[in-house]
């Protein structure tokens, strides 16, 4: 559950998507919350992956790209796009990961089924955007999805435009760079 300004968004255990049990959707019809929600600011952190593990209940997160990742023994192991993890414990703040279990992955030199790795916070909230990403896409695809809130977070939405001299400052940088390799 997510709260901002009294207003609160469900999420939805829904099963019959992976028939999976803690498989979490985020509720896409937000218009039922009513106006009062439509323009309220949100809490600092709101639907981050941090907030929603601290929880303590497992989590399913499909993978969005590929990790590199060491299991318990010490064997260096990756995950690729698609495959399935199950996060078993809460932030671990002292390393800004949390405990997971391979649930599904394409085998050969990736981590087994099973596995038990460690994962970054930034790499699961990379999931979880993706993951959001890929729902509004598909939403916008359907009829009932063009009038439909996002489930993208308000805050995510109002993120400042990227910097348009950005480029042109890292290519500045890398001449800076060659010259002085000279």
């Amino acid at each position: 559950m997510v709260a901002s300004a009294g207003c609160s968004v469900a999420y939805l255990k829904e099963p019959s998507i992976t028939d999976h049990p803690h498989v979490l959707v985020v509720a896409s019809d937000l218009r039922a919350l009513g106006p009062r929600c439509r323009h309220s600011d949100p809490q600092p952190g709101a639907g981050s992956v941090v907030q929603e593990l601290a929880d303590r209940q497992p989590h399913v997160f499909v993978v969005a790209s590929d990790l590199d990742l060491v299991d318990p023994t010490g064997r260096r192991c990756m995950i690729s796009e698609g495959d399935v993890v199950q996060v078993v414990s809460g932030p671990q703040s002292s390393t800004s990961t949390a405990s997971a279990v391979v649930l599904a992955s394409k085998g050969g030199v990736e981590c087994g089924r099973a596995a038990q790795v460690e994962i970054a916070l930034t790499d699961l909230q990379e999931m979880q955007n993706h993951m959001r990403e890929t729902i509004d896409q598909g939403m916008a695809n359907t009829t009932a999805g063009k009038t439909a809130a996002s489930v993208t977070p308000a805050y995510a939405a109002s993120a400042p435009p990227p910097d348009a001299d950005a480029a042109h400052e890292i290519d500045q940088q890398q001449q800076i760079a060659a010259a002085a390799d000279g």
